[in-house]
């Protein structure tokens, strides 16, 4: 039984807004923003392509299809404007995003703490695992043990400043 016929209550062929908004919660493509939802309407009144209110299966594909490029692509916004706001220029961020998405082999968009160490090697990025883990606990903001680009751009820029306040340190502490 594919998804969309779990998910069509009434076996009609077809799914409506309620069935299809019950559907893309359980595949993860709920959008999280009033920005997203309105998106999310015009691409299944676009999609809708007899306009009876309701998709078949081919309508239906068509409307995932777009909601998970739309969805990544408000992702991809939202992630630039958090770099530039932590001073990453556009490129750092190209960049690291490269190196994240080179350590996620299974491509789900996490990262555990061992593949973040690997990355943090790549990187030639020196934290010891205390203030990793330390980090990873502050940075990890749904507690789910895992650090997503956004939550891993965070990371770095924690880790800039603990560089920053350790070198800091070391020249203060040669002054009387």
């Amino acid at each position: 039984q594919t998804q969309f016929e779990r998910f069509d209550k009434d076996r009609s062929g077809q799914l409506n807004v309620q069935e299809v908004s019950v559907l893309f919660q359980e595949m993860g493509l709920a959008p999280t923003c009033r920005q997203g939802q309105d998106e999310i309407k015009r691409l299944l009144h676009n999609c809708d392509e007899d306009h009876d209110g309701e998709l078949d299966l081919v309508e239906f594909q068509h409307l995932v299809q777009l909601v998970s490029e739309k969805l990544r692509s408000i992702t991809r916004f939202r992630e630039m404007e958090l770099g530039l706001s932590l001073r990453f220029s556009h490129q750092q961020i190209r960049e690291y995003r490269d190196f994240f998405w080179e350590i996620d082999k299974d491509g789900d968009g996490h990262l555990d703490m061992q593949e973040l160490r690997t990355l943090m090697h790549m990187m030639r990025q020196r934290i010891d695992g205390d203030d990793l883990r330390r980090l990873m606990a502050k940075i990890d903001e749904n507690n789910n043990g895992y650090v997503d680009f956004s939550e891993f751009l965070q990371l770095v820029h924690a880790i800039g400043q603990l560089e920053h306040d350790q070198e800091q340190e070391a020249d203060s502490d040669g002054e009387w």
